[in-house]
């Protein structure tokens, strides 16, 4: 993807992101596509809907209705989306995000949209930089042993299904602490893991 294009959600990927910032409410709207989201409190801000943080000059005291929401968390993908990008390309090089494929782009917007310090840290928050530098260079087995998120299990496990197995060349979600324990073993026999593949 041309880092000038314009980036566009995927269906699969706003899935993802409802379902696990917000899963009860889209169980609410499948049942009353009418039914408004009320804010909440989010730490110590207001949000809305699946995870909005209220921005300067925001107001959803009303309610969020189905179509707002949606819309919403994928404006705040495409935000995340250009962190993830900015990012990327200051450490690793300018046009590095736009040669990564669409799953690669959208596994570490995830990261971007949940995680503190996101990709590649931050002086106050670590991020996953080990993880972003295995997706970013094709590094299954690195991939595998490094995206864990012990915080969010349940995000863990559903990142996992959507980004995970293909990024690490088919490993299943329940295999993956097998598979990383013997990987650590192969580096201790120094085993380059950088080579190893699992398509």
């Amino acid at each position: 993807m041309d880092a000038d294009i314009e980036y566009k959600p995927t269906s699969s990927f706003v899935r993802f992101l409802a379902l696990v910032e917000n899963g009860p409410l889209v169980t609410k709207w499948e049942k009353d596509s009418s039914y408004l989201a009320m804010p909440y409190w989010d730490k110590n801000k207001k949000a809305s809907a699946f995870g909005h943080n209220w921005t300067a000059g925001e107001d959803f005291s009303a309610g969020v209705s189905k179509a707002q929401g949606y819309e919403i968390l994928s404006q705040d993908a495409v935000k995340h989306w250009a962190t993830g990008q900015r990012k990327v390309d200051k450490k690793y090089g300018e046009g590095t995000w736009g040669g990564m494929s669409s799953t690669q782009q959208e596994a570490l917007t995830d990261i971007e949209f949940n995680v503190r310090g996101g990709t590649t840290g931050t002086s106050r928050h670590h991020g996953y930089p080990k993880l972003t530098d295995a997706i970013v260079n094709g590094n299954q087995a690195e991939i595998v042993r490094q995206f864990r998120r012990p915080e969010t299990p349940e995000r863990e496990k559903e990142w996992w299904r959507l980004f995970g197995r293909e990024l690490s060349g088919g490993i299943k979600y329940s295999q993956t602490a097998s598979v990383a324990k013997s990987l650590t073993r192969l580096e201790e026999f120094g085993v380059d893991l950088r080579r190893l593949s699992f398509d």
